[in-house]
């Protein structure tokens, strides 16, 4: 017998968490490159789901933000892939995009609240060592495992995420809301509580042979794949930066076979403490400190 676990992200009671799917690829011309012709965007049809809410009907548009320069590996991999957005670039170098929501039939920009986005599987190439990272400011919060492979350092208030481990683009996860311990240890998100647009920098360390993938979700994918979790695992999602938040508790009792019946509180922290979540028999705490950032 196999049991079919349910995502907290994606169900259709709206999840313990905000999220975005990306549904749909709707034009695909990321700098000018094609392989589409007119605006040089990368446009996305997507929902929001947020629990209580209905399901919202959005575009994430991805341009290059001007003065910065895009070099493609391969523009036709730009994309997506299944409901992960794609964005191929040449190793050796760097470009900031700017990544914006708008209302799908006038255009008009639209905020959205309590926004993530993950990044996946930054790596070390094993064959040129050569590291790639994502630099971002201006964000409400960064989640990265206890374990990370993933260093971040802070210049001039941007924070630069670099991967520290050798790996391909075949390390992957394959299914978002089960990753293994190497694939969580890779990923890091970037939540932001109201947002229409944010600007990141995506880049590799020095140019190679090999070029460059990076990969990205529309939702707080470690704490989503943290519910599935062995509630005794040592390797947790760290939360830093955390603003005001509500949080969900699953009801007390043995380990669900999906996450409904929940009961909600809301949870106010400074904005310098970092914070972990802990999972005993599943009743999600969220323990903080200000010491240990």
């Amino acid at each position: 017998t196999t049991t079919t676990w349910e995502e907290p992200c994606e169900n259709k009671h709206g999840g313990e968490f905000p999220y975005l799917v990306l549904h749909s690829l709707k034009h695909n011309n990321l700098g000018g490159f094609g392989p589409d012709g007119g605006d040089e965007s990368l446009v996305f049809r997507a929902q929001a789901f947020g629990q209580g809410h209905q399901p919202q009907d959005v575009e994430l548009h991805v341009r290059v933000k001007p003065g910065s320069r895009y070099e493609p590996a391969s523009n036709e991999h730009n994309g997506l892939s299944h409901h992960d957005g794609v964005i191929n670039l040449k190793a050796g170098s760097h470009v900031t995009l700017l990544f914006s929501f708008h209302n799908p039939t006038t255009q008009e920009p639209v905020e959205l609240s309590d926004v993530s986005l993950t990044f996946y599987n930054l790596h070390v190439d094993h064959n040129s060592n050569s590291s790639q990272y994502v630099e971002s400011s201006d964000y409400e919060t960064m989640t990265m495992m206890s374990h990370t492979d993933v260093l971040f350092t802070i210049h001039n208030g941007v924070t630069r995420f670099t991967g520290n481990a050798e790996g391909s683009e075949h390390d992957e996860p394959a299914n978002p809301a089960a990753f293994t311990l190497t694939q969580q240890n890779r990923a890091v998100t970037i939540g932001y509580n109201k947002v229409q647009q944010a600007a990141m920098t995506l880049g590799t360390s020095m140019a190679s042979d090999t070029d460059s993938r990076f990969v990205f979700v529309a939702k707080p994918a470690l704490l989503c794949a943290a519910m599935w979790a062995n509630p005794e695992a040592e390797n947790i999602p760290i939360i830093s930066g955390l603003p005001t938040r509500t949080t969900t508790t699953p009801r007390v009792g043995q380990r669900p076979t999906h996450f409904l019946h929940t009961t909600s509180t809301t949870t106010t922290l400074a904005a310098e403490k970092c914070c972990a979540l802990n999972f005993p028999r599943f009743r999600v705490r969220l323990l903080c400190s200000e010491s240990r950032c």
